[in-house]
């Protein structure tokens, strides 16, 4: 809900919002799981942060991790994680909700962009362009592939800034990436 608030006060257009279950996403064994048990949110809980989403007037996206999460989100729009750009199942199950999708594609193959942009079935989509490495180096951010996204396959293409918020380069980031095409900031 804090993030919400600062979202808003901060003149964003929307908020993205990641949900899994985490037996779902690690195993009981996986050395960070009590963290990702920690920060899972609860239907409860999600439905109370949906309803401030609402009444703020930003846009959500969710970013679900596996078919509950899915099913439970209620969003406006969904982010299709790295990991499952090779999932087919969960692309046609998120394209079928009939919102627009946005598929993450630092680290994919390109056949996978491809086969990941076939399974929509006209949904409306977008690419965002970034890489998993946090936080992303500034040599790594190759600012010129969002133009080439956006020219190879005709939609629109936003930056996954990744960059260390400490920095100043954090500050400039986002109007680079705007320079060079994007439609969408992730900050």
């Amino acid at each position: 809900l804090k993030m919400l608030e600062a979202a808003f006060k901060m003149g964003a257009d929307g908020i993205k919002f990641q949900l899994f279950r985490s037996e779902r996403l690690v195993v009981h064994r996986h050395p960070g799981r009590k963290d990702f048990d920690r920060i899972e949110l609860s239907e409860k809980e999600w439905k109370k942060v949906l309803r401030a989403a609402r009444a703020s007037g930003l846009a959500l996206l969710a970013e679900a991790f596996d078919p509950p999460s899915l099913e439970l989100a209620a969003a406006d729009a969904y982010k299709v994680h790295t990991t499952d750009m090779e999932n087919p199942e969960f692309i046609k199950a998120v394209a079928a909700l009939g919102r627009p999708v946005l598929f993450a594609t630092g680290g994919v193959p390109e056949e996978a962009v491809r086969d990941a942009l076939s399974f929509t079935d006209g949904a409306p989509v977008g690419l965002l362009h970034g890489f998993q490495t946090f936080p992303t180096p500034v040599e790594e951010i190759r600012f010129r592939e969002l133009q080439s996204w956006k020219e190879r396959y005709r939609v629109p293409v936003g930056f996954l800034d990744h960059t260390d918020g400490g920095s100043a380069f954090a500050l400039v980031a986002p109007a680079l990436a705007v320079g060079w095409g994007a439609n969408l900031v992730e900050k």
